[in-house]
């Protein structure tokens, strides 16, 4: 038989691709995404607010919804921090 290896891993955020439009933080089941003030300029041209997005990858689940739901294709994956105490639920 044939195996499959999955590898688990987090969302991040590319700030420089963020609008700040916030259609990614209503998603009810996600704890790991909030905004906040972009860090050293680096933020996308339309972004008047100055906020980003941000993902907190110790309560990321990997669901996926960000994805499916930004404009801007902001989200990326990363692996897993090796630290990570939990798997969020």
């Amino acid at each position: 038989a044939e195996q499959i290896h999955i590898k688990q891993a987090v969302a991040r955020v590319e700030p420089s691709r963020c609008t700040g439009c916030k259609v990614c933080i209503p998603i009810g089941h996600c704890y790991a995404l909030e905004m906040v003030e972009a860090k050293d300029g680096v933020k996308h041209k339309s972004n008047k607010s100055n906020l980003v997005a941000l993902v907190n990858p110790n309560d990321c689940t990997g669901c996926h919804t960000c994805f499916d739901l930004c404009p801007t294709d902001c989200f990326v994956w990363e692996d897993v921090p090796a630290d990570r105490k939990h798997i969020p639920v």
